[in-house]
């Protein structure tokens, strides 16, 4: 081969290589970047030029190319990490995918990591500083202040039509303060659960005449609800989290099954009861690699933790009684509980229960988020405003500038750049 040739050759790699990095949100998922050899995948995700609107793309590229043949590929994890720049990533994406990723959790040195992005986070480092060159901004990211919104997924009081109370939806933007409308539901829902799993919003279950079996998302890129495969139960006043990629729903009114959801094959399976044999309420969420749920039966209440590598219950340390038609989320190793009238929190390790201030005013029937280090709870029964609560300063702040009139349905927080 002559230099020519071979310096055409050159030329040619060079623009294929320059393609990839300025279209690489387009193509992290592609087959083509799969079959690409460890050299190469290395050179695209340590580049400084790489074209990235985020960095969980990048984080979610290499993971895909490990996963496509990883009894090969395993040994280069590690290396692989050290080029993703973790503390750019949002911190909910953090807790809920890279630190529940099993490779990561049995790798000492992805460990490592992970605790020096979360490091950086605590300290709010900004816009790249006082970071070390190999976390250090890329060309295409514009970093600011995370942006949520909080999806209000059936049982709109606001509803313009009454025929469309149960399939209404609506989105508070927190950092603008604003209440959004989006496209109806497909179908009638209230008593609903919904959750956000990898940019999308799942509105499962819920009651319209008799308890349901199916379900739907909500795309917001192409701003549509379309149907998902159905349940293999029907139920609702069910929990709902995910873990790993997929969504789990939890017992619900006078049922114990549990179900697994994979969105890559829209498929349900499976997984072990509760064991209790009788709820009428039940809510979950995901906490250290675990699935917590609180099951409120008829004559009983019970705390329980699921382990999906497992697939075991464990019953744990049971608070007296329960408040209506209450809430969970989870924030590091704490599991908090909102109820009508008073509130609580668990530190999962120790398994003991701690008091913590109650609400403003009581309120049935409404809806609980958490955002960075804040728990919003939404709407309920005759209440129309918001109250924040701040995990930090351990304190309630009712949001007068907002009005949202919304019980008996879902919510979900989405993070990330939208327009609505």
């Amino acid at each position: 081969m002559s230099f020519t040739d071979l310096h055409s050759l050159k030329e040619l790699c060079d623009s294929i290589h320059k393609y990839i990095l300025d279209h690489f949100d387009d193509l992290f998922d592609e087959e083509e970047l799969l079959l690409l050899p460890f050299q190469k995948i290395q050179e695209l995700i340590s580049d400084d030029q790489l074209l990235v609107k985020c960095e969980e793309n990048v984080y979610k590229a290499a993971i895909n190319w490990l996963k496509h043949d990883i009894e090969e590929r395993k040994v280069h994890l590690p290396e692989l990490m050290d080029h993703i720049r973790l503390p750019l990533i949002s911190t909910q994406f953090l807790q809920n995918h890279v630190a529940a990723e099993p490779l990561l959790i049995e790798d000492l040195e992805c460990n490592k990591l992970l605790m020096k992005a979360l490091f950086h986070k605590l300290a709010s480092v900004e816009e790249g500083k006082d970071l070390s060159d190999k976390f250090r901004i890329r060309k295409g990211i514009e970093y600011h202040d995370e942006r949520f919104y909080v999806f209000l997924v059936g049982s709109l009081l606001s509803a313009p039509n009454k025929s469309d109370m149960y399939t209404n939806c609506k989105i508070y933007d927190i950092s603008r303060d604003k209440l959004i409308s989006i496209s109806n539901m497909n179908e009638n829902r209230s008593y609903n659960s919904t959750i956000a799993l990898n940019g999308i919003v799942y509105s499962m279950g819920g009651y319209n005449e008799g308890r349901l079996r199916t379900a739907e998302c909500y795309d917001p890129i192409n701003k549509r609800w379309n149907y998902i495969a159905p349940m293999t139960n029907e139920r609702h006043s069910f929990g709902i989290c995910s873990y790993n990629d997929f969504v789990y729903v939890v017992s619900g009114y006078f049922t114990s099954t549990v179900e697994c959801y994979n969105p890559a094959i829209d498929k349900w399976s499976s997984c072990p009861n509760i064991p209790n044999e009788h709820s009428s309420y039940t809510r979950a969420t995901l906490l250290e690699n675990s699935i917590y749920s609180l099951v409120d039966g008829c004559n009983s209440a019970s705390c329980l933790r699921f382990d999906p590598r497992e697939e075991q219950w464990y019953g744990l340390n049971m608070m007296l009684n329960l408040s209506d038609r209450f809430q969970i989320v989870s924030f590091e190793r704490t599991l908090f509980y909102i109820g009508s009238k008073f509130c609580k929190r668990l530190d999962v390790r120790m398994n003991t229960w701690e008091s913590m201030p109650p609400m403003h005013g009581e309120r049935y029937d409404f809806s609980a988020v958490i955002a960075a280090d804040n728990i919003y709870v939404l709407g309920g029964s005759n209440v129309k405003n918001v109250e924040r609560y701040n995990i930090v300063n351990n304190e309630w702040t009712i949001i007068d500038s907002m009005v949202i009139e919304h019980y008996r349905g879902g919510a979900a927080v989405l993070s990330g750049d939208f327009e609505f």
